[in-house]
């Protein structure tokens, strides 16, 4: 009885067809005789292809590695709370699936929390901690990871020569590096989205990170959109291109307004010698006042409509860019 209540609320959740013959348990199940594993790591090393486990709500002081094949259901409550300086607290390899309630948490750690290592497979997470500096998941070597994480409270998602499908309630910041294809759908991002080399669509409902740049763009192909009643007070700048490669970057759908007047809400460094195409479609820049200087830097061509708050009247404002283009739909408003 308790077996199939177990199969049953799993297979609810999305989980692999599976049966009592091909389950493994790792942690107490009360009211449960069959034998089961001390640790996620042991119960792994048994399992073989098409295997799932079932892992009890404890917290388990150990780092795991997924080989191909194996699947995982983390019951609420579960928790891998890894004190390794060096190694992941969870890596995973070819394919397989990860589901349920699983939280992740590395005090100590300096590289990656999580790291998809050429794996193909679908991914729920509920929680990711990172120790500061390090990096909450990592997807590396043609990875292809379709990912759902209620929440990452600390690290950035960072995606080299691999495919990211992404959806999320809060992060704390995404990378784009080389080769790097993500979309993704995120409620709040609380902390800075380096977009480097590679490709993105973000589409954010809203973000509070207001004492440092929020994305900070390098080169590659970006889109931002969705963000809207998005206020920024800080000294840095909201989105700041410093390219040192082309930069195709477009803002869709958003409303962006500085709320204190210090920083910029686009801004430009440098230019020269680059080509960096800036579309800014359907979306209201507003700055904080007409004392409060330009809502975009150096570099910017002429032609971005922003708006002054307190006359409620649109300006022209910016410099006319040696290279690059900036294109402003006419559905601006």
């Amino acid at each position: 009885m308790f077996l199939q209540y177990i199969l049953n609320n799993v297979l609810m959740l999305g989980a692999p067809i599976f049966n009592a013959e091909n389950v493994l348990f790792v942690g107490s199940f009360p009211n449960y005789t069959k034998p089961y594993y001390l640790t996620i790591q042991s119960a792994i090393n048994d399992a073989i292809i098409g295997n799932t486990i079932i892992v009890a709500p404890q917290v388990y002081d150990e780092t795991v590695s997924i080989p191909d094949g194996i699947n995982l259901y983390f019951m609420p409550g579960a928790e891998i709370n890894s004190t390794s300086t060096s190694t992941p607290a969870l890596s995973v390899a070819g394919q397989g699936e990860i589901f349920g309630h699983l939280r992740v948490q590395s005090s100590q750690i300096t590289g990656d929390v999580v790291v998809f290592d050429g794996t193909n497979c679908n991914a729920i997470i509920d929680y990711i901690q990172a120790n500061v500096g390090a990096n909450a998941v990592s997807l590396i070597n043609n990875s292809f990871v379709n990912m759902t994480i209620n929440e990452i409270s600390q690290g950035q998602i960072v995606v080299n020569n691999s495919e990211l499908f992404l959806s999320s309630k809060k992060i704390s910041g995404i990378k784009a590096e080389v080769n790097a294809d993500i979309i993704a759908d995120i409620i709040e991002i609380t902390g800075v989205s380096n977009l480097d080399y590679g490709k993105s669509i973000l589409s954010i409902e809203t973000a509070t990170k207001i004492d440092t740049t929020s994305f900070f763009i390098t080169g590659g192909v970006h889109e931002i959109k969705n963000m809207v009643n998005l206020e920024y007070g800080s000294a840095n700048n909201m989105i700041a291109i410093n390219a040192v490669n082309n930069v195709e970057f477009r803002l869709k759908n958003s409303r962006l307004k500085v709320a204190s007047g210090l920083g910029y809400l686009i801004w430009i460094n440098d230019p020269t010698g680059k080509t960096i195409d800036i579309v800014i479609d359907n979306s209201v820049l507003i700055n904080h006042d007409s004392n409060s200087g330009k809502c975009v830097g150096s570099g910017l061509p002429r032609g971005i409509i922003i708006y002054d708050s307190y006359s409620n009247t649109p300006f022209n404002s910016g410099v006319s860019a040696t290279v690059g283009t900036l294109t402003v739909n006419e559905n601006v408003k």
